[in-house]
């Protein structure tokens, strides 16, 4: 199992994680602080989604859509889109219940 980034017209390998675009900072940022070590296929899924997410929330202008590939020797898959969706909405739900204003009553 191998890790592939786009780097402009290639393809480059990565070892642990990785992540492109104007987002690529924030979701870089995070991972550093979640991934610890290999991951099979679904949770690499999970951790791409939560990743983007991250990137969406905290980069103005950053993604609308979240779409997730997973490329196989005979061929790609497209993750199940109303698992990722559900994913989404999670972060979303996360992410309002520990802002900061939420948690000054509690």
């Amino acid at each position: 199992m191998a890790l592939w980034q786009s780097a402009r017209s290639t393809l480059v390998e990565q070892y642990q994680y990785g992540a492109v675009g104007i987002g690529s900072a924030a979701a870089l940022s995070w991972l550093g602080k979640v991934y610890d070590g290999p991951l099979d296929i679904p949770a690499s899924a999970v951790l791409a989604t939560f990743a983007t997410a991250v990137a969406k929330d905290s980069v103005d202008g950053c993604g609308k859509y979240t779409n997730v590939f997973v490329v196989e020797a005979d061929g790609y898959r497209r993750v199940n889109q109303s698992l990722i969706n559900e994913i989404d909405r999670l972060y979303e739900s996360l992410a309002d219940d520990v802002q900061p204003s939420s948690c000054v009553n509690a």
